[in-house]
């Protein structure tokens, strides 16, 4: 698979440093489930992507735009459409829509990286690092179970 171009994801938060991850979903649940991507966060906004994909980068046909605020909350922002023509404009649609409830943000520094799960507790970031749940790579899992014996 082509690697997928993620999400915009903007950081107000003044003490929540994400390292340069990128937001490749939102989820909800068990992260434990569906191969370590749980139940997919419902939007009340749903996107409109045209019915063809435009690139192989981005098969969905959208890229979400989020913000994250200075008081830990979420938005979603809008999504953006490539547009039907090379050159032409992408086609902004305007959202706007806090997240509720208990929820992950699922980052990555690549595509093909490991996962790091950032929690949210009714509607807001935890802030604390040791909260956030770090996969590791099966190379490392394969390397920590040498080193035990």
């Amino acid at each position: 698979m082509t690697a997928q171009v993620p999400d915009t994801f903007e950081n107000n938060h003044p003490r929540v440093n994400l390292g340069g991850l990128a937001l490749r979903a939102i989820v909800c649940g068990d992260i434990k489930t569906n191969h370590g991507w749980g139940e997919f966060y419902q939007f009340a906004h749903k996107p409109t992507p045209a019915d063809k994909p435009h690139s192989s980068a981005l098969w969905r046909g959208y890229i979400a735009v989020f913000q994250l605020d200075s008081e830990g909350g979420l938005e979603l922002v809008s999504y953006r459409y490539p547009p039907m023509i090379k050159r032409g404009k992408w086609k902004v649609e305007r959202v706007h829509e806090k997240l509720v409830g208990d929820f992950w943000l699922v980052m990555k520094h690549g595509f093909f990286g490991p996962r790091t799960y950032v929690p949210f507790k009714d509607g807001k970031i935890i802030e604390d690092p040791a909260a956030w749940v770090i996969e590791q790579r099966p190379d490392e899992r394969r390397s920590l179970r040498l080193d035990q014996g």
